[in-house]
């Protein structure tokens, strides 16, 4: 197997997704967290490390619901992946300026 190259290296760094599937009570929810580093030297923000979008569907029979949440951290990658920053939307139920670490925008 070849090595990716160089452009695709650096967008496998700067991109990382995660996504869990829940059923329940009749339900199907379905999370995607998308979080980006690439933005780091663009954006004069205090310690900004990663631009976070978070999607949650919910499905129940036919009636499909998304919403949309996108969020900046200062948590930087080493500390936190995608699978941790989406563990820890779930621990709010939502992202919040009061959460340390977030800022929604």
């Amino acid at each position: 197997m070849d090595a990716p190259s160089c452009g695709e290296h650096v967008l496998q760094q700067q991109l990382e997704v995660h996504r869990t599937v829940d059923k329940g009570h009749g339900r199907v929810e379905i999370r995607v967290i998308e979080t980006s580093n690439r933005f780091v030297r663009h954006i004069d923000w205090p310690d900004f490390s990663q631009a976070i979008r978070l999607t949650r569907t919910r499905i129940l029979g036919v009636v499909r619901h998304s919403e949309i949440s996108d969020a900046i951290t200062s948590v930087d990658r080493e500390r936190a992946d995608a699978c941790d920053l989406l563990k820890l939307f779930d621990v709010t139920g939502e992202s919040r300026t009061a959460f340390t670490g977030f800022a929604t925008l």
